[in-house]
């Protein structure tokens, strides 16, 4: 179990202290709800520990292929809606400067499909009113049999509270 202490020391800032490791993160809230934008808010470390918890899933995978999986780059973008201020959609990118095989794709989907970030997302993590449930449903890697993906949709639908989409993730060949 990993624990880590959180405090406020400026308005909209926080020290986030991982206690094992000692690594501290700061968060500040963004300009439009009254923060100075000088660091990841929180919705932000949300999406990119999604980002982040797929590279990794798919690292090891590349590894044993005899790819380097540092070739491999993800960006991520979020967006916030208003009312209720939550995370409505996170749109993510990989981009790979890679030929990658069909049989190889398949298991880097397989991957992603299983990262721990986004089973917490699709699961909940607690069932508790506060914490709605999510339910996730997949298009595939592929448009038609054996035709190399340009892009892929992973929807988080949040039961009764509205949408999270994860959408538009593109399989970019090409320099990084």
């Amino acid at each position: 179990m990993s624990r880590f202490s959180i405090n406020l020391y400026d308005k909209g800032r926080c020290r986030i202290r991982h206690e094992s490791a000692g690594a501290e993160i700061i968060t500040d809230l963004p300009p439009e709800y009254g923060g100075h934008g000088r660091s990841f808010s929180s919705t932000d470390l949300v999406a990119a520990a999604l980002g982040s918890c797929i590279l990794t899933s798919i690292d090891s995978i590349l590894e044993r292929e005899g790819y380097d999986p540092k070739e491999i780059r993800i960006t991520v973008k979020k967006l916030l809606s208003e009312n209720p201020k939550m995370i409505s959609a996170i749109s993510l990118e990989i981009f790979y400067p890679l030929q990658l095989s069909d049989v190889l794709l398949k298991k880097l989907e397989r991957a992603t499909a299983t990262c721990p970030v986004k089973r917490s997302l699709n699961d909940g993590i607690a069932s508790s009113p506060a914490q709605p449930n999510w339910t996730t449903e997949e298009t595939s890697f592929f448009q038609q049999k054996g035709e190399n993906p340009n892009s892929v949709k992973l929807n988080l639908v949040i039961n009764g509270k509205g949408t999270v989409w994860i959408d538009d993730i593109r399989l970019l060949k090409g320099q990084l």
